[in-house]
């Protein structure tokens, strides 16, 4: 899809006047780039955006990222249009959480807000250079089932002491040990927002790249930053939820919510945790 204005093949350029812009495109199918067309060039999934709408320049035969991409010019943050979306997810969540309930086993939920923000997937590979974990299809974002077990186990070690030697830590969680092999016996579903997320730009502003990547040039204080920009969430409440995996696990859910809690207000979760985000109340 064209973003600039283009000289018609083969038109001379009148001499004296200042080169033409190079041409802004999408570097996607033809179908795709129609159908983008056809859509006005919105589009209004975060996620499909920044997986696939990235705006390129074209340079000879080479593709060159734009700086209105890297600032995340013209992505949906205001995520207000997939209200009925969320909220038929959330639906749908629910209506998961009370089919467990109703067959027996026990389900622990709770909501809660980042006392800041939140950002989870910011290491992922991409090619806006910091990520951002987000839903397949809806493209708002969500924090994984699979990094809240990994920071409640976070907590039980190095906050709790506990271990594998530790039956019911082995239950919980799980063992990949030979001889003591088996599944964790707590399900943890992934959070996802009760209300249309707040998502904002935020910038990392690292002044000595070449000293951390190694380089000879040592910090000093003359040398100019590089702004990195990134997404992140902000004060926006999550449902989170457990269930046990076998019934025999029912009483082992209201410790390991106590646990979950626990993490989110010590340790955090995502990125960044040191500088004071993923922090819930």
């Amino acid at each position: 899809m064209q973003m600039g204005p283009q000289r018609p093949q083969g038109t001379p350029r009148r001499p004296g006047l200042p080169p033409a812009p190079r041409t802004i495109v999408y570097p996607l199918p033809q179908e795709t780039r129609a159908l983008a067309r056809s859509q006005g060039g919105k589009c209004h999934n975060l996620g499909l955006w920044l997986d696939r709408f990235v705006l390129y320049e074209q340079k000879g035969t080479s593709w060159e990222l734009t700086q209105q991409a890297k600032r995340r010019e013209g992505a949906p943050l205001d995520l207000r249009i997939i209200k009925p979306l969320l909220e038929a997810c959330v639906a749908r969540w629910q209506a998961m959480l009370t089919h467990y309930a109703q067959r027996g086993y026990r389900v622990e939920q709770f909501s809660a807000a980042p006392d800041w923000r939140l950002i989870v997937g910011l290491g992922a590979a991409h090619v806006l250079e910091t990520s951002i974990t987000l839903h397949r299809i809806y493209g708002f974002p969500f924090i994984p089932g699979s990094g809240l077990k990994g920071m409640t186990r976070a907590y039980a070690e190095l906050v709790l002491g506990k271990s594998e030697e530790n039956e019911d830590f082995r239950r919980i969680f799980g063992s990949q040990q030979r001889d003591r092999e088996q599944a964790g016996a707590i399900i943890f579903f992934d959070a996802i927002p009760t209300q249309v997320p707040l998502v904002k730009l935020d910038v990392m502003n690292p002044h000595y790249g070449e000293y951390y990547r190694g380089g000879s040039t040592p910090p000093a204080d003359w040398l100019s930053p590089v702004p990195v920009y990134f997404l992140a969430v902000e004060r926006t409440p999550f449902l989170f939820a457990l269930a046990a995996r076998r019934k025999e696990a029912n009483g082992l859910t209201p410790t390991v919510v106590k646990w979950l809690k626990a993490a989110l207000n010590e340790l955090g979760v995502g990125a960044k945790t040191a500088a004071g985000y993923g922090y819930f109340s």
